[in-house]
């Protein structure tokens, strides 16, 4: 048995539960000869799990006609991965590692090799969009004025292209991870992909591949879910003789009726399980007896995003692959939208962030370059339930050579804890005091929950359709066939801002698997509204108002199921029933403070100076609570929350940019680490119970 794996996204490592923080290290831009110092120096930290990319183009390599791999730096020191897994074997520190086979990282042509690309490769061919234009990233060539140039990515589903990743994944597996694993090695998990395959996860559905090997892929999953081109015809209403007629959407345009809205909704469910089953595919081909994750990028702010990102992003389908996920989504404490959208991607479904921006501020933005703001980013992460954090990266470099990278400006990154001369003393503090506290509590803040009796409803088949909504009116698209159509990420982003400022929390619920009983932990359900929604959802849904709590749909009360046949368990409900129908996602932000009191959802009453929200989570029987908090105003904080007939009152000076997480025990503060701009942060505060 491995010594880590994942039960449920939470990390276990010998069967006790682990905060899982990680360190980036990208061993291939630096000099060997700093490895063993920066290592110890990460160990310093309190982090014990390096990560780090395996850049295919930096270990396969064209020597006189000849492909070769090296991974023990016979051609390029830097290239020796294997002297750096022994490093970290000596020094106890286990290891995470990404073959990818894309990278991003800053690397050329995404760390994919110069002949995998459709420019050199014909027999290869290129990712396409919906226009029929090609998917590119930056090459590994400069143009004219020195920028690099955008090349073609291959398609994933492209045969020839498979066959290299294969070849690849074989390479590295055979040659450096096997040997390696845990329990007789270092490494402990691997990663596959990135944000996707080429950082795609957060992409518009008419960004997905529309190449011909993926139409045809498109096609052979439409054949399996559908059973026969006539069982299509009678869903679509169409007049079809065999399935190479179908061509996916690539635009959207109103249907006369309903039916012709699963053309979109087909297509946007297809680019889920293209990216899951890609996923489970690259670690079938590694094949390793330790876990393999894969992380996903954030959702964008586009009236699309929210929907589409949920119609791709599926980790409860995953086989063999543990949900995780990035940060790069803008300063969360500074942005609403950013906070709300960043809520929604840790709590998607349970999992670690993979990479949490300790060190780029030149190329991203400045104000990353600031211990606190570093800070208040992963308190974010943590009050949204991640499972753990990866440091990215934690050390600066400035060795590598331009095959690998030509472009970028050194050091790498601009402002990383552990810099390529020195180390940043706050951003160390900060670091070493935060992974100090969850390494002493972590098990504990897994074993809570978040506090709260209001949950949104994602219902996948709406997200599918509001994928295609490049423009919402007020949270409702317009009408087909005389029907609202829903549009789920405005509302449920606006709902979920609203709840932060107000103190108060929101759980989300994936309705297609959820049981009655799931529903019944909450007194409030929030979701949009539709013409139609299978007999199974409706069933639970009306069971839930039956047993007390309320229903609050945006649009419209669907009467139809998931054959469009009448269908009206939710229409039917009796007038004293606790169904809400609020015709747009304005009605509904004004009826909210009503509808939380009326069904009095767990919340915080939070008093400050400046802009502050917090976060509270609880194992209730120990009566253990934890408590994040984040100000943009130095100045005293006052957070007030209910036990039962217990009042708990927490008074915390913080500093500008500040932010806190704190231990109670039986409603005492027993533990705290506070930091901000305007003293180091991490004054990690030990005190005795009660005190």
């Amino acid at each position: 048995m491995p010594e880590l794996t994942f039960q449920d996204g939470v990390a276990f490592w010998k069967d006790t539960p682990l905060y899982l923080i990680t360190a980036e290290y990208p061993y291939f831009r630096d000099n060997p000869a700093n490895w063993e110092q920066r290592l110890r120096q990460i160990a310093s930290l309190g982090a014990g799990i390096i990560s780090t990319y395996i850049p295919w183009r930096h270990h396969e390599l064209l020597i006189n006609g000849e492909r070769v791999f090296d991974f023990s730096g016979r051609t390029l020191p830097n290239r020796d991965v294997l002297g750096f897994i022994g490093l970290c074997r000596g020094l106890g520190l286990k290891l995470i590692l990404k073959p990818g086979p894309f990278c991003h990282a800053e690397l050329n042509y995404g760390g994919l090799p110069d002949f995998v690309c459709p420019l050199q490769r014909p027999d290869i061919e290129p990712n396409l969009k919906g226009d029929n234009s090609p998917v590119t990233w930056v090459g590994s060539q400069p143009g004219s004025t020195g920028a690099p140039l955008p090349w073609p990515l291959p398609s994933a589903d492209s045969p020839v292209y498979k066959a290299e990743v294969m070849r690849w994944f074989q390479a590295v597996r055979s040659q450096v991870l096997l040997e390696n694993c845990a329990p007789s090695g270092p490494v402990v998990a691997t990663q596959v992909g990135n944000e996707g395959i080429y950082s795609d996860a957060q992409h518009a559905v008419w960004s997905h591949d529309y190449s011909r090997c993926a139409q045809e892929e498109y096609r052979r999953w439409l054949e399996k879910r559908y059973g026969s081109i006539g069982a299509y015809n009678s869903a679509h209403h169409s007049k079809l003789d065999n399935w190479s007629e179908i061509e996916p959407p690539s635009a959207y345009t109103a249907p006369p009726e309903l039916a012709g809205l699963r053309a979109y909704t087909d297509w946007a469910e297809y680019s889920g399980y293209s990216l899951g089953s890609l996923f489970t595919e690259y670690a079938a081909w590694l094949d390793l007896p330790v876990p393999a994750l894969t992380n996903v990028n954030p959702p964008t702010a586009d009236a699309w995003g929210i929907d589409a990102w949920l119609s791709r992003v599926q980790p409860g389908k995953w086989k063999g692959v543990e949900y995780g996920y990035t940060n790069w989504i803008g300063v969360a404490a500074e942005d609403a939208s950013a906070l709300a959208r960043y809520m929604l991607l840790t709590r998607r479904a349970a999992g670690p962030n993979l990479e949490e921006n300790w060190g780029f501020g030149k190329i991203y933005d400045p104000r990353y370059e600031k211990a606190s703001v570093c800070f208040q980013q992963t308190l974010v992460a943590i009050a949204g339930g991640t499972t753990g954090y990866n440091i990215y990266t934690a050390v600066g470099t400035t060795d590598w050579d331009e095959e690998i990278d030509r472009f970028m400006e050194k050091p790498y990154p601009s402002h990383a804890p552990i810099g390529p001369d020195k180390v940043d003393p706050d951003k160390a503090k900060a670091l070493a005091d935060l992974n100090g506290f969850l390494n002493e509590f972590g098990a504990e803040y897994l074993n809570c929950a978040p506090v709260t009796g209001v949950a949104w409803g994602l219902y996948q088949p709406y997200a599918h359709l509001g994928a295609w909504c490049t423009e919402a009116d007020n949270g409702m698209w317009p009408e087909v066939a005389g029907h609202t159509l829903p549009v789920q990420g405005p509302a449920l982003m606006a709902v979920q801002q609203k709840l932060i400022e107000d103190g108060r929390d929101l759980a989300y619920l994936d309705l297609e698997t959820a049981t009655v009983a799931d529903l019944a932990r909450y007194k409030l359900l929030i979701m949009p509204g539709g013409p139609y929604m299978d007999a199974a959802t409706q069933h639970s849904l009306a069971e839930f108002t039956r047993e007390g709590g309320t229903l609050a749909l945006i649009g419209e009360v669907p009467a139809l199921d998931e054959q469009l046949e009448p269908f009206r368990e939710l229409a039917g409900l009796k007038e004293e029933s606790r169904l809400m129908v609020f015709p747009d996602q304005k009605q509904l932000l004004a009826a909210l403070p009503e509808l939380l009191n009326n069904v009095r959802a767990a919340g915080l009453a939070i008093e400050a100076p400046g802009k502050a929200c917090a976060w509270l989570r609880e194992n209730p029987a120990q009566n253990l609570q934890f408590l994040v908090i984040l100000s943009n105003l130095a100045g005293e904080v006052r957070i007030t929350y209910s036990r039962g007939e217990e009042q708990i009152n927490l008074a915390l000076d913080l500093p500008d940019r500040g932010g806190a997480i704190v231990r109670l025990d039986r409603g005492k503060v027993s533990h705290m680490v506070i930091g901000g701009e305007s003293d180091t942060p991490g004054t990690y505060s030990a005190t005795t119970p009660g005190a």
